[in-house]
């Protein structure tokens, strides 16, 4: 069974295994057809006239004499470029400066005439889904360094350094509850590296969102034209009907596509958002808060891998890569964390966006939660989900999101307005339009409905499923923030 990780994003969980984090990488990689030879490591090597070379492995030794147990003088990671001193040595070493007033001799093996390519050696499989030798899991590691490479590196450490045998027994270990045995790891020097490196702080990259969870925000006129020209928006249900083009990558649920069509939003013009990257949603993760803000982010190892059996219903598993388990990650300085209540009244505090790798010790779903991800239920939400007598909500914030500057209010204006969708399966409808700056222009637009359920939650067939769409105005065009659905705590 594939290590798991699950990824903490204040709040809400979702996992990935490593081998589908290296797969997406692959393909997103190949996708965009991403060309980069990333020069890490010390400095560029003096000009002795000499042509430039680089460093192929991926974590080199340089000794102070031509023979492999001549003391190390250091290391040098992939595509560190260096310069040749005289010829290729006979003994395979070679003389090198790598950097001013630093020579050494590296093994010639480990030299280059070009730098290694992250394409070439960074996709863990091929487009054919078939493998690829070129694949270094620690060279892509240097090469752009985040945190599922770290884990994939992890991973390799245990295919290269495990004693025979010792793999088969964790992996047979795993699946018997009750008798785990003791996980044995010792420190890697290269690893122990890597590690320092997040430490020390990364800058995210399109990297870091591989399935393109936070591509950018799509507008509604976009959205509206795909679900015209789909067959399957004939179905009125409000649970069904959604196709994979118009998923919202913003949030956890799906916009029926009988929605989409029948749901029009009023025109809007300029107002305080002026580009998309002024703003995150909810779901957003530290690294690509980090690549899409600019500000770098560190990684700290928070414990060592452990035995994790999640629930009754799936095998155990071992939680960890190589000797790192959980790993927890923060920018480096803060953003501006917005909570939106339902009056208009915005709540801001400083936050590193938190985040990171944590085990999920309950696979079965036991840990899904009543209510909406991102929000509250609300009084109308609450009195139809649990009756007439249900308690009233404690809280009414209807999202929150990032941004790096404070907002020009504490308050927005807000204009109520309500509706029917009985052509889109919903049965009510409200909008809260909410303006932060007081220009009397929209910066914001919350869509909430309420529809038949067909799900077997109280009484099937009652108004049970619950909507909240979020739309941001950007530059005068209504794009996709979020979308929120209320979750029974059941099958999610």
């Amino acid at each position: 069974m594939a290590s798991e990780y699950r990824y903490l994003i204040r709040g809400a969980v979702f996992t990935h295994s490593s081998r589908s984090v290296l797969l997406s990488s692959a393909w997103r990689i190949s996708l965009f057809g991403f060309a980069i030879a990333v020069l890490a490591g010390p400095a560029r090597a003096i000009d002795t006239g000499a042509p430039q070379h680089y460093i192929t492995g991926s974590w080199v030794n340089v000794r102070s004499a031509p023979a492999p147990d001549a003391p190390v003088l250091g290391r040098l990671v992939v595509n560190t470029p260096v310069r040749l001193l005289g010829s290729r040595g006979d003994n395979g070493f070679c003389e090198v400066n790598y950097a001013p007033d630093k020579t050494g001799h590296v093994a010639c093996r480990f030299i280059g005439d070009e730098p290694v390519w992250l394409t070439i050696v960074g996709a863990q499989f091929d487009q054919g889904g078939q493998p690829n030798p070129a694949y270094s899991a620690p060279k892509a590691f240097w090469l752009q360094p985040n945190v599922d490479r770290l884990l994939a590196a992890g991973k390799h450490f245990e295919t290269t350094m495990l004693k025979p045998g010792e793999a088969a027994t964790e992996q047979k270990t795993a699946q018997e509850a009750g008798r785990l045995g003791k996980i044995r790891r010792f420190a890697i020097p290269e690893f122990e590296a890597m590690k320092d490196r997040l430490k020390n702080g990364v800058t995210g990259s399109r990297a870091d969102d591989p399935d393109g969870r936070f591509r950018p925000l799509a507008s509604w006129k976009s959205i509206k034209q795909i679900a015209m020209r789909n067959p399957s928006a004939s179905d009125l249900s409000p649970e069904g009907g959604s196709i994979t083009e118009l998923h919202s990558y913003w949030g956890w649920r799906e916009v029926p596509v009988a929605l989409i069509r029948a749901l029009e939003l009023p025109t809007v013009g300029n107002s305080h958002f002026r580009d998309a990257g002024q703003l995150l949603p909810p779901s957003v993760t530290t690294e690509v808060a980090s690549w899409k803000f600019g500000i770098p982010y560190r990684a700290v190892v928070k414990g060592g891998p452990k035995w994790i059996q999640p629930g009754h219903y799936n095998d155990g598993y071992l939680f960890g890569a190589w000797d790192v388990g959980a790993v927890e990650t923060t920018l480096v300085s803060d953003v501006r964390d917005h909570d939106l209540n339902r009056d208009g009244s915005l709540r801001s505090k400083p936050s590193r966006v938190p985040g990171g790798r944590f085990p999920d010790t309950d696979a079965d779903g036991e840990d899904c939660k009543l209510g909406f991800a991102w929000g509250d239920a609300g009084a109308e939400v609450n009195r139809a989900v649990f009756g007439p007598a249900a308690r009233p909500p404690t809280g009414n914030r209807l999202f929150h999101f990032f941004s790096r500057d404070d907002l020009p209010r504490d308050k927005a204006s807000v204009v109520r307005g309500r509706s029917k969708f009985t052509a889109a399966g919903f049965v009510s409808a409200e909008t809260l339009s909410f303006d932060l700056d007081g220009d009397g222009v929209a910066d914001f637009l919350v869509w909430e409905g309420t529809g038949i359920s067909q799900q077997d939650i109280h009484d099937p067939g009652s108004a049970q499923a619950n909507y909240r769409i979020v739309f941001v105005n950007i530059a005068g065009e209504w794009r996709l923030f979020l979308v929120d659905e209320f979750l029974y705590g059941c099958g999610c």
